[in-house]
């Protein structure tokens, strides 16, 4: 009897050891509205970049290296300016020459006045991104005031028929619809846009006349310095590249 007591004390002691042994504490964690948050970019105005500069290389073909500057202003607001240097515009000159160029011939009004001068570019307008804010991503709509100047200092009618320097100048008013984004190969930004314009211009250039000579009884050809305003629409489209701070 004494042995079986001393088993089952035994048996129980052994269990009671296992239990505690195999016992695992849980602790359970309870979160509160004390806990941090991540913060990202669009919950701080303070966290977005605000400057963005960039390169229109699509109006090299329009004889203009510019260079623009995309500010933020407000929200979904900013501002856009640009400054830079022109020369030639050659697709404007072929289309001024594929009817008259005043010289009696199909080329453009300046084909004989030299080599260009350098001068002067420069816009600005206001841009409004549609779904908000965010580092210059996104779709958005835009207006704009633009001014190119060209001009061929250097002609050979100048001084000869007149003091004229010729040339023609654009002011455009035009409005477009881009879309803007970051690369994810590059920290570059890419603005892509088309749009509408009206152009105001003003044509410079020296018309070939045939004037009656007293003293010869002929005629003979000059030169009379020419200055007239043309409007017109225009299509808008082009790509510029750029980098965000």
């Amino acid at each position: 009897m004494k042995k079986f007591f001393l088993l089952l004390l035994l048996i129980t002691s052994e269990m009671a050891w296992a239990q505690n042994g195999m016992t695992t504490k849980v602790t359970v964690f309870k979160s509160d509205n004390s806990s941090p948050k991540p913060v990202t970019k669009g919950d701080s105005i303070a966290a977005l970049e605000h400057n963005c500069i960039k390169w229109n290389y699509f109006l090299l073909g329009r004889g203009v290296f510019l260079m623009n500057y995309e500010f933020l202003i407000k929200k979904n607001l900013t501002g856009e300016v640009g400054l830079g240097l022109t020369y030639r515009d050659f697709v404007f000159e072929f289309f001024k020459g594929i009817n008259n160029n005043g010289n009696g011939n199909s080329g453009s009004y300046w084909e004989n006045d030299g080599t260009p001068g350098v001068n002067l570019a420069a816009e600005g307008g206001l841009r409004y991104y549609i779904s908000g804010f965010d580092n210059f991503e996104g779709f958005y709509v835009g207006a704009a005031l633009s001014y190119r100047q060209y001009s061929f200092p250097n002609s050979p009618n100048i001084n000869q028929y007149g003091t004229l320097v010729p040339g023609y100048n654009f002011l455009d008013g035009q409005f477009k619809i881009g879309f803007q984004y970051e690369s994810r190969y590059s920290d570059f930004t890419y603005d892509t846009y088309i749009g509408i314009g009206f152009r105001n211009a003003t044509l410079s250039y020296y018309q070939s006349e045939q004037v009656y000579n007293n003293v010869t009884g002929g005629y003979v050809p000059t030169y009379v310095p020419q200055t007239v305003n043309e409007s017109f629409p225009q299509f808008l489209f082009g790509t510029k590249i750029g980098y965000s701070f």
